[in-house]
């Protein structure tokens, strides 16, 4: 687990790290509900800094600097870095899992002047030209590096292996020389946040021209099938397994839902109907403003329900209950009056959708300016369905965090002496629990090893091997043929049928 905090990203010590604390972790990243605790040691120096002492979570906050935590203390970790395990949403156990490496799936706002590419073979290299003063210029090589390189391609959202060239590698810019003497640590999101040159101050021709190569991770490009539409092939490369096979049957899509990363160009404006929340202490709640004729503008509350927020939530992006703010909870808003009398019935898609007042007209003050409150879940479950919208100018990146085929309730191993084995417990109904042992084989073993992500030999162990588990027993009589991608795919009774004993706990080595 690594935290960004002051322009560094730093680790969290281990020594109180609870699966209370991993599971805020997880649920922070949009990846599930359910974190299990690890330690990594340290021998000598460490690698990042240390920011946090401990969390002190309960284990129900949405974020890790919501808990109790304490700042580091020099010399005072014993046990090493924390880690952790996230367990997929039950149900929802991956296949075939791809990671994407998308920098910046977190970006919620564009930070610094627009970057861009020229002139490379690929669109992850090229001559890097800035955005200022309505022109793009390029940028001269004095002091231009590795770190310098891995700013810009942080700041385009691209990751890989950055490298820095020189002596206009991609060919010679015609525009301005608009930097000189960037020198970035490596740490910062932008450019704008380096140490250079005054904008326009230099002393360099374009033969000195600075170019960047943000290569990416080896592996394939994904493309994922949405709705009747044809393939879309994700703008980032991803980083797949030798051995990954891609499904081709139906695949579920774990997405980030309210955050959204935007790649800005210098031009954009929003599209006319677009909506936004203002003043409010999260993302996900706040005075409703509406987006027309080049101004932003708040929304009457006359006629306004819980049915119109649930418009205005899902046209944000939210799924989730949504309700309507009281009166006075967001300060009033300033400007235009833009709608009244919305009325929507719910199931629009957009405000615009939904019966309303010629634009400008209203008999309202700002005293009367909506708000609305929307559910703040982290991620959304597309069972193979996505449409894509074509209403509004930005570029909105999708964030595929997995890729997966359903396959029945997460798995883990529990006391055993490394992470490769351990008593079987499957979580089902809110809590884990074993796995009678009742025609436990090697095959069964080795579909758990598979689901969990290890190759090679799996074995079965029997008779509580690995001590006897204190919940419910959820499985007896599983019957796999080994080649299941998960437990939940092989033949068994009804789960919660059994005749026996925590002695009877099954186990692997993976």
């Amino acid at each position: 687990v690594e935290l960004y905090i002051s322009g560094l990203w730093g680790t969290i010590c281990a020594d109180h790290w609870t699966d209370w604390d991993a599971s805020v972790v997880c649920r922070q990243l949009g990846l599930s509900e359910i974190g299990t605790a690890g330690k990594k040691s340290h021998p000598g120096l460490w690698p990042v800094p240390l920011h946090l002492q401990s969390a002190n979570c309960h284990g129900d906050e949405k974020a890790l600097l919501q808990c109790g935590y304490r700042e580091a203390v020099s010399g005072a970790c014993k046990q090493g870095s924390a880690m952790v395990t996230c367990v997929p949403p039950e149900g929802k156990s991956p296949g075939d899992i791809c990671s994407l490496f998308l920098a910046s799936v977190f970006l919620t706002r564009c930070v610094g002047a627009p970057l861009r590419l020229v002139g490379g073979k690929e669109s992850f290299e090229g001559r890097v030209e800035v955005y200022h003063d309505g022109k793009w210029g390029t940028i001269c090589d004095d002091q231009w590096d590795d770190r310098d390189a891995e700013v810009v391609c942080r700041q385009l959202g691209l990751s890989g292996n950055p490298k820095a060239l020189s002596w206009a590698h991609y060919g010679q810019g015609s525009g301005p020389i608009l930097l000189d003497e960037v020198e970035c640590s490596g740490n910062e999101l932008s450019l704008d946040q380096c140490k250079k040159s005054e904008w326009g101050q230099q002393n360099c021709d374009h033969i000195e021209d600075a170019g960047v190569s943000c290569d990416p991770f080896t592996g394939t490009n994904l493309q994922l099938y949405v709705s009747q539409m044809q393939p879309v092939l994700l703008p980032y490369y991803t980083a797949c397994s030798a051995d990954i096979t891609l499904l081709q049957g139906p695949i579920g899509l774990l997405c980030m839902a309210p955050t959204r990363a935007t790649r800005c160009g210098g031009r954009e404006q929003a599209a006319e109907g677009t909506v936004r929340l203002a003043g409010g202490r999260s993302p996900s709640e706040g005075r409703v403003e509406v987006y027309y004729n080049g101004d932003w503008g708040t929304v009457c509350d006359d006629g306004w329900t819980d049915l119109s927020a649930q418009v205005v939530c899902r046209q944000l992006g939210f799924s989730g209950p949504a309700t309507l703010a009281s009166e006075g909870d967001y300060a009033a808003g300033q400007g235009f009056i833009l709608l009244d009398d919305v009325a929507c019935a719910g199931t629009e898609l957009s405000l615009l959708d939904c019966p309303h007042s010629n634009w400008g007209q209203h008999d309202c003050s700002h005293t009367e300016d909506v708000g609305v409150r929307c559910s703040p879940e982290s991620n959304t479950i597309m069972d193979g369905s996505l449409v894509l919208g074509t209403s509004h100018s930005l570029v909105v990146l999708l964030a595929v965090t997995h890729v997966f085929s359903p396959a029945g309730p997460p798995v883990r191993l529990v006391d055993g002496e490394s992470t490769k084995e351990g008593r079987v417990e499957v979580f089902l109904n809110g809590q884990w629990g074993s796995v009678c042992d009742d025609g436990w084989t090697d095959r069964d073993a080795a579909v758990v090893c598979r689901q969990l992500g290890f190759s090679g030999t799996a074995k079965a162990r029997a008779m509580a091997y690995f001590g006897e588990g204190h919940g419910p027993i959820h499985l007896d009589n599983v019957e796999c043929s080994g080649t299941e991608r998960a437990l939940g795919q092989c033949a068994r009774p009804d789960t919660g049928i059994h005749s026996c004993w925590h002695s009877e706990d099954a186990g692997v080595i993976c």
